[in-house]
């Protein structure tokens, strides 16, 4: 086996039966070469000529060695400087060749960590989850439990992108039980890990959960003073709370939201806040005063500056009118705001299912058909499973209205799939 670098000298220095600390006398300090040995640092030309001189041997004994190392730093740095000009794909290959076989001079982690992050850029989500679950057991003989945090988090992330929601869940959840094991941790990054699982509870319809996951992201928030964090969670708590049919609590936690929304000059949370007590209000019956509520909201010059949360509050509009049984109105307002959105699915989705419903009702079930197909459009982007449920719920009656029975069935078909899956979601076989 050849030696390296700092093994040549470790040898040398013990055959002539010399301390580290006699190797530095007069050169360098003791740990300097303690880190040359462990191939931890490379010496300067000019200092491995002194350490070569004491050690009895000439400077060119080491120039093969020498020419290796700093070859592969250079290899490195190169790798480095294609990733911070974005260069991601030209990186890749330098660093698998400075790990297999792994460099001495390089540590495991650190190579591995930049071509994780070179495979997340560039979307090769596969490759960058099995070199972050490499990192993950790394970490974990150390007993370095942030980052192995950090390399939880980044998977969820990647699988939360690819519409994994079950996996995302399962990486983000053992994230938070290490955070529950180690409490002397104090990482900002907690927030996020909380607020992330607490939102695919919201969309898995478990608000229990995700009340409670949303706590414990305001927890954190606070700790850190992270005001627009504390916001969203206090945000998600009330949407939450709304849903699981407690009105009062779910509109203090939005009236708290819009408070730290202010403070923080952040109109759009607060735009969003008015839009979700608008929906308390209609769950609770109250849709007469919900329809008053947005009517104010849509006048103001605080939404008519937003366009996004402008279509929002029309959508909620749409939904209020309909609950009314006011069709036309439906239409109309769901109409408006697809005329703002172009590439919002979850609003698109929503306000297609609002309009294939207004036209079911005012007997139109071929404009319903139309309407429901046109809102599936944006299936594989619509986030919330309902929504898509909806849409096919509609255009199976459309199509029974209209005896196109085969297409009908394939419909209730669609539905059923969406069920199960989201059943699958809930409760993964072990």
């Amino acid at each position: 086996m050849q030696l390296t670098l700092g093994q040549k000298i470790r040898k040398l220095r013990k055959e002539r039966r010399l301390t580290q600390t006699e190797l530095a006398a007069g050169i360098v300090t003791p740990s300097m070469i303690s880190q040359i040995e462990a191939d931890k640092a490379t010496p300067s030309p000019p200092l491995l000529a002194k350490l070569a001189d004491r050690l009895g041997v000439l400077p060119s004994f080491f120039a093969d060695d020498l020419s290796a190392k700093s070859g592969l730093t250079h290899a490195y740095r190169r790798a480095k400087h294609l990733m911070d000009s974005e260069h991601y794909d030209l990186a890749i290959p330098i660093l698998r060749s400075l790990l297999q076989p792994l460099a001495p001079q390089f540590r495991e982690e650190m190579l591995l960590q930049d071509l994780a992050i070179c495979y997340e850029h560039t979307t090769r989500y596969d490759d960058a989850i099995t070199v972050y679950e490499r990192l993950v057991q790394l970490a974990l003989e150390r007993d370095d439990a942030a980052s192995a945090v950090q390399c939880y988090f980044r998977i969820g992330a990647m699988e939360r992108r690819r519409n994994r929601i079950g996996l995302a869940r399962l990486h983000w959840t053992k994230a938070a039980e290490l955070l529950r094991r180690h409490p002397e941790l104090e990482m900002p990054l907690a927030t996020k890990i909380h607020a992330n699982l607490a939102r695919i509870y919201v969309q898995m319809q478990q608000h229990t959960l995700a009340i409670a996951g949303f706590w414990r992201a305001a927890v954190w928030a606070r700790r850190f003073q992270v005001h627009l964090d504390l916001a969203m969670a206090l945000q998600g708590m009330g949407t939450s709370y709304i849903e699981i049919g407690q009105y009062e609590e779910g509109e203090q936690k939005l009236r708290e939201a819009m408070d730290v929304y202010r403070v923080i000059h952040h109109q759009r949370g607060v735009n969003q806040c008015l839009i979700h007590l608008a929906v308390g209000y209609r769950l609770s019956g109250q849709v007469q005063e919900a329809v008053e509520h947005l009517t104010q909201c849509i006048k103001s010059r605080e939404f008519r500056t937003d366009g996004l949360r402008l279509a929002h509050a029309l959508a909620e509009r749409a939904v209020c009118h309909l609950a009314a049984g006011q069709p036309e109105a439906a239409i109309q307002d769901a109409e408006d705001a697809l005329t703002l959105v172009k590439d919002t699915p979850e609003v698109q989705g929503s306000c297609h299912l609002t309009l294939a419903e207004a036209y079911l009702a005012s007997q139109r079930p071929a404009a319903a058909l139309e309407a429901a197909t046109a809102g599936l459009q944006y299936e594989s982007r619509i986030p919330v499973p309902s929504t898509i449920s909806g849409l096919y719920a509609v255009r199976a009656r459309a199509h029974r209205l209209l005896d196109m029975t085969p297409q009908a069935a394939a419909d209730a078909e669609a539905v059923a799939r969406l069920a199960r899956a989201a059943y699958s979601v809930q409760f993964p076989v072990q």
